[in-house]
């Protein structure tokens, strides 16, 4: 088998159609094995697949394990020289396989490798970042990113400036689509799965780098990746889970002595920028029914509808998480 494909899927039934068709057009010379572990889906997605993909090997779950415990129920029975985990919103482009198959082959130093990733317009998403480190998720969750000194850690942590038309030597590629050895998976193993969803390719490339592994990223092969169509109802939800898998990661990967004094810190810094936060929300509405600005048109703004995310995540949060943030984190 060259390469096994691994996807987990949660009620993304037609974007997972596209993705599994696109593995069969775009695969030639290659033989594959495709396993989907779907999490207690609800919109049909595990008919879909036993009637037009029957081939695939379906792992339907009872529950939702999350996307760490998920895959790695499909990569237990993995036996592909090389495997892919592939989110269901991505769908391969032309040849990406067989570059990134052979990429690796012409690079034995590298381990893992992540492609181009595509927006749906066909710009080029930003996929590849440094590692996290305590200051810049400090930064990137509380006041300190307006601070020029912060702003600029942040950028750099995001690559921004990043030419992403060249193969490089990185930190993490984006688990979307990142492809690994067998030799590679059986020295770093299975995904952490006390990461329900996001930083767990983190993790991986993390510890790939402490076996001496290289992490490439490789334009030459691209995916198209339509992005977070799994959890694109459930933001708030999204939202806080992002910031409980970031603790952990930090907490697995800092100093057990040094761990405590940082939480405290950020847990500092988190309350403080959120009460202000709210204060702006307040402002914000006060000010728009005083001029009366309070109409359909400016309430369907790009801009107000991106605030009132933000604020009902920030409702979210106080009226049900807080306990959590400040007690078990």
């Amino acid at each position: 088998m060259d390469c096994s494909i691994c996807i987990v899927s949660y009620n993304v039934k037609s974007y997972l159609r596209a993705c599994l068709q696109s593995l069969y057009d775009h695969s030639d010379g290659l033989k594959l094995e495709v396993l989907v572990c779907d999490n207690a889906s609800q919109d049909g997605s595990v008919d879909m697949i036993r009637k037009e993909f029957s081939e695939v090997l379906l792992f339907p779950m009872n529950t939702n394990l999350g996307f760490a415990a998920g895959m790695n129920v499909t990569l237990r029975e993995a036996k592909g020289d090389y495997i892919l985990l592939l989110n269901p919103d991505s769908e391969l482009c032309e040849g990406s396989l067989q570059n990134m198959i052979r990429f690796l082959k012409e690079n034995p130093r590298c381990g893992i490798v992540g492609p181009k990733l595509l927006n749906e317009d066909g710009s080029t998403q930003k996929g590849i970042r440094q590692f996290p480190t305590p200051l810049t998720s400090l930064a990137r969750n509380t006041f300190l990113k307006k601070i020029p000194f912060f702003k600029n850690r942040i950028d750099f942590y995001s690559m921004r400036h990043f030419d992403l038309e060249l193969p490089s030597l990185v930190d993490q590629v984006s688990g979307a689509a990142m492809l690994f050895s067998r030799q590679t998976f059986e020295k770093i193993g299975f995904l952490d799965e006390r990461f329900f969803i996001f930083f767990e390719e983190v993790d991986y490339c993390k510890r790939a780098k402490e076996f001496g592994i290289e992490v490439r990223y490789f334009p030459k092969a691209e995916v198209l990746h339509h992005g977070g169509k799994s959890r694109k109802s459930v933001n708030t939800f999204a939202m806080i889970t992002r910031l409980q898998s970031e603790m952990k990661y930090h907490k697995k990967h800092m100093s057990p002595a040094l761990y405590p004094l940082y939480i405290m810190l950020f847990k500092l810094c988190y309350l403080s920028s959120l009460f202000f936060e709210c204060l702006g929300d307040l402002a914000v509405y006060c000010f728009c029914r005083g001029a009366k600005l309070f109409q359909p048109s400016f309430c369907e703004s790009k801009r107000m509808q991106k605030r009132k995310e933000k604020t009902d995540f920030r409702c979210f949060f106080i009226q049900k998480k807080l306990f959590t943030f400040l007690f078990q984190f």
